[in-house]
């Protein structure tokens, strides 16, 4: 697609692991598995921090790859990435590492999906962001379909463009 097509850049929507209905855990399949096994010696059950962290790092390995090949004409594409705003729920249970995958360069913006309702509560999960990635590498979505007031949207927007 790169080589192919003249593109302005790339966008990773999903680049994480599904949310956990009901309890459902994913990367037990037989392949993953042995992947892990090859990796560290371990079984998923041996040690459950080791187990998310190497998942946390092969979606991070896949934004890396993505990243490398990311260029058309020899010149690199931008590069962004849909994120859950939701920080420590990202990193723990989605195993997305948007914070080091802006500090490596590895996406150039990084866009929160801060679907709120509450100002405040898009607020305090933009600082939490804030603290963690440069201002000028977030653009910050608004969830306009949680607004039954649209200036609630307005609100958000002018507050997540600051």
């Amino acid at each position: 697609l790169c080589s192919r097509d003249a593109l302005d850049g790339l966008h990773l929507d999903y680049i994480r692991f599904l949310e956990r209905p009901a309890g459902i855990d994913y990367g037990y399949d037989a392949r993953t598995l042995e992947l892990y096994r090859k990796s560290t010696g371990k079984k998923p059950q041996d040690d459950a921090k080791a187990w998310d962290d190497w998942r946390r790092a092969q979606i991070t390995a896949f934004v890396r790859e993505i990243r490398a090949v990311a260029t058309h004409g020899g010149r690199p594409l931008p590069l962004t990435a849909a994120v859950i705003a939701a920080r420590s729920k990202a990193h723990r249970e989605l195993f997305q590492d948007y914070a080091l995958w802006v500090k490596q360069g590895l996406v150039d913006r990084i866009l929160p999906m801060n679907y709120s309702d509450s100002l405040a509560e898009f607020e305090a999960t933009l600082q939490d962001i804030l603290k963690h990635v440069p201002r000028e590498k977030v653009a910050t979505g608004v969830g306009l379909y949680k607004h039954s007031d649209p200036r609630r949207s307005i609100e958000q927007i002018f507050r997540g463009s600051m």
